[in-house]
């Protein structure tokens, strides 16, 4: 997802069209194994990456360096998490509609998590 050999690259945008590619090649070929995406990997494309295939992410320069590391790679798990949770609201809107968003999103915690869930769906228009 970079020129390989220096850190602190911008990530290749042209990348996402070929991740999305290689991971349906993939598939059809019933390869159990991932596509990692390594170098320019940041909080502002890692759920993209991860929507393209993407299962590994080589974080470096986004992570290494910074006050607390704990903290960026929690923060980069997190982005994951959302963008797994918007996957599965789409597919629930996509299979029943509104109801089996509402039974989606009534299946999770209550307190924080369900209201970040139940706005992620508010602002997909799903409810």
């Amino acid at each position: 997802s970079v020129i390989p050999g220096k850190s602190g690259q911008k990530y290749i945008e042209e990348t996402h069209g070929k991740m999305t590619k290689l991971n349906t090649i993939l598939r059809e070929q019933k390869f159990s194994g991932c596509i990692e995406a390594d170098g320019g990997v940041t909080l502002d494309n890692i759920g993209s990456c991860f929507l393209d295939g993407a299962r590994a992410f080589v974080g470096g320069s986004a992570i290494i360096g910074k006050q607390d590391v704990r903290t960026a790679i929690r923060d980069f798990r997190n982005q994951v998490l959302k963008t797994k949770r918007k996957i599965l609201i789409d597919k629930a809107n996509e299979l029943g509609g509104s109801d089996l968003v509402k039974k989606w999103v009534g299946l999770h915690v209550i307190g924080e998590k369900h209201d970040q869930i139940k706005k992620m769906v508010e602002e997909a228009g799903y409810l």
